[in-house]
């Protein structure tokens, strides 16, 4: 029973990390942008309010400090967006520069090393492998011949009697 415990305790704290894990760069956007969305719906809805129940020539000037308001939050926004596309501009430029000045040299040394490598498993194979290879044939063909040669001795003093001495 107190491995059932155990077993049921280690379930749930499994929950909460699996709930984290599925927190996703979607999420993360979506919890961003919706609030800015409600906002503008809840200004949008409050104007088009105050301009349908209201005086139109007082709420013009209110109508149009939103209107102003919204323009230069417009115009933050794109400075924001300017800095956003030159910091981008920037980091590509940097990480061109690190390909070029680091991984290329990497890269070369790295085929280099291939062709060294390449050319070394050659060299072994033809000046030491391929002698051993023929030595080891050889000797095992050397081997196998002694041993049916002994083998064919052993065969022919099968044959002759053991009682057959000339005739006796």
């Amino acid at each position: 029973m107190s491995q059932d415990k155990s077993t049921h305790t280690a379930q749930p704290e499994t929950k909460p990390e699996d709930e984290k894990k599925s927190f996703s760069f979607f999420r993360f956007i979506l919890y961003i942008s919706i609030p800015p969305i409600i906002l503008i719906v809840v200004l949008f809805v409050g104007g088009l309010i105050l301009a349908l129940t209201s005086d139109p020539a007082q709420t013009a000037p209110r109508i149009g400090m939103i209107r102003d308001i919204f323009i230069i939050i417009l115009a933050f926004e794109f400075i924001l967006v300017v800095l956003a596309l030159v910091a981008l501009v920037l980091q590509v430029a940097r990480l061109i520069s690190t390909v070029e000045d680091e991984i290329k040299p990497i890269l070369e040394n790295t085929k280099e090393t291939l062709e060294t490598a390449k050319e070394t498993a050659q060299f072994v194979g033809k000046n030491v492998t391929s002698p051993l290879v023929s030595a080891q044939a050889f000797f095992a063909g050397l081997f196998v011949f002694l041993r049916d040669i002994g083998g064919i001795r052993r065969a022919i003093k099968r044959t002759t009697p053991k009682g057959d001495n000339n005739g006796k």
